[in-house]
Order: structure tokens, then C-alpha cells, then sequence
């Protein structure tokens, strides 16, 4: 094995000897996932990117199809979410995607997570218990209603729990470039704005072949065709596709004149009014 795919410590700590393909098929996953949100972006006809966001629906089910073929995976859903969780089921692991960015330059650590109620029951995971604080939305409920949501916060809790340690996979793609990069790590919610705080993260390297090529999937084709070279030999020849005249140099006699031993004869002047 050389150095280009051996795994992290962090993967191997997580994942075993299944470091390696665990990494291959979420790569698979992500760019099985962009290729169907590109088809949902064109069959819309949208100009906006709006089709082509439906891709947090699509990817936990290429994350569940793609590891299944590495190792067992469980699929809870939890209430209230519309899309399941992906779990391996032999470490126990819940790997949760989000999209953080559409740029190769957009920061992660400083991009915020929208959040909905299970985004932030499954965060709650990374700080090992769910909060008991009470919110300014609390001020209209019951003493009876509060307790039945944080009675609900905590049997969800226990399920998340019973189903694994969450680990996040962020990624930043766009319809046009595809799959730009992609990191995983564990987080839990930083504060209310969405800002995760990270324990540890790392960006996800490609994995290689043993002939040296590398096994990520090349981007998907942008939506707007890539002009290419004119191969239609009807069309009339450009000035450019001439070939050039060849200029054969060899030194010169300095007792020579440039025009073959002829004195140049001055010209006349001549002016225009063009």
C-alpha cells in the first residue's frame, strides 16, 4: 500500500480495515447523487439552482446504496425528517451529509447549517447530551407541553444513541463543476446561528489505484455544453488554418548586399491624404 491511499488515523480509528473503501464509496455516493440532481436541475428548466438543491434528499439514498456494497447499513428515519439516516451497522456509525458550500473556496469553518429540529436533536449527539435550557419559544406552552418536548428531545436522543455516534460529511458542489471537495469529522452545533463546532475534521482524500490513476469519478458534464473544436470538414477554412510558409535562414557574406550584390536604389517620397 502506498502513501496515497493509506488512510488517516481518524479513519482507520473509525472505520478499520474498511477505512479505505468506506472513503471510496462516499466519493461514489457524492457524485452518484450530483448526477441525478444535474438531471432534476435540467428536466426543470430552471435558471435558478433550486432543482438542483433537492440534492439533500438524494444523497443519504446514494450514501445507503453505495456503502451497502461495502458493509451492512441500517436506514432509521427519524420522526418528523423526510429521508432516512445512513447507519453502519457493524461500527455503529451514522454518517450524515451536508451540503456547506457551492465553491472549492467556500470556508467550513465558518459556513452555518440551516436548522431544523432533527438537524439539531443529531448534533446534539456530538455533545453527548440534549439541552435543558429553556427558549423564548417555551414562553407560550404549558409546563405539561414542555415537558413532553423535552421528553421527546430525549427519546429521540436515545434512539440517535442507540443507532450510533454521529459523523458528519460536508461537501461544496455546484450543477456546473461538480463535487468540489469534501471533509468529515465530528461536530456538534457551535451556536444558534448554525456554525458547527468541530472536535476534529478532515478533508477526504481521493482514493488511488494501484496504477496510479485515481478512482474519483470524473465531474459530470456542466449544463451549458462546452464549445469544441469545429470537425465539419464542409465549412470554409479559416484564415488561421493555412499552414505557414517555411523561411529557410542561412549567414550572409557581409561583403554582400541583402539584395544580392545590387546597391538599393532610394525610393521617392510619396505622401496621401488617406
Amino acid at each position: 500500500m502506498n502513501e496515497q491511499v493509506a488512510p488517516t488515523a481518524w479513519e482507520s480509528a473509525q472505520f478499520g480495515e474498511l477505512a479505505l473503501e468506506v472513503r471510496a464509496a462516499v466519493w461514489e455516493a457524492l457524485q452518484a447523487a450530483h448526477l441525478r440532481a444535474v438531471a432534476s436541475q435540467e428536466g426543470s428548466g430552471l435558471s435558478s439552482n433550486d432543482a438542483y438543491g433537492l440534492m439533500w434528499l438524494i444523497l443519504p439514498e446514494e450514501l445507503a446504496k453505495a456503502l451497502s456494497a461495502v458493509t451492512l447499513v441500517r436506514t432509521p428515519r427519524p420522526k418528523g425528517a423526510r429521508y432516512c439516516l445512513t447507519v453502519l451497522d457493524e461500527s455503529n456509525l451514522i454518517i450524515y451529509p451536508w451540503k456547506y458550500g457551492d465553491t472549492a473556496y467556500a470556508p467550513l469553518e465558518s459556513a452555518k447549517m440551516n436548522l431544523s429540529e432533527v438537524r439539531k436533536r443529531l448534533l446534539a449527539l456530538g455533545t453527548g447530551s440534549a439541552s435543558d435550557q429553556l427558549s423564548l419559544d417555551h414562553a407560550a406552552m404549558s409546563d405539561e407541553e414542555i415537558d413532553e418536548q423535552f421528553q421527546a428531545e430525549q427519546d429521540f436522543l436515545q434512539d440517535a444513541a442507540d443507532a450510533g455516534r454521529l459523523i458528519v460529511l460536508a461537501f461544496a458542489s455546484n450543477p456546473h463543476a461538480g463535487v468540489l471537495r469534501a471533509f468529515w469529522g465530528d461536530a456538534s452545533l457551535g451556536d444558534g446561528s448554525g456554525r458547527l463546532e468541530w472536535s476534529h475534521v478532515e478533508e477526504i482524500p481521493l482514493v488511488f489505484e494501484a496504477g496510479g490513476g485515481e478512482s474519483r469519478p470524473a465531474p459530470a458534464r456542466p449544463l451549458t455544453p462546452v464549445p469544441g473544436p469545429d470537425t465539419n470538414t464542409g465549412t470554409a477554412a479559416r484564415f488561421d488554418q493555412a499552414p505557414l510558409e517555411e523561411f529557410v535562414l542561412s549567414a550572409r557574406n557581409p561583403a554582400v548586399t541583402p539584395d544580392g550584390g545590387q546597391p538599393s536604389t532610394p525610393d521617392s517620397e510619396t505622401g496621401s491624404d488617406d
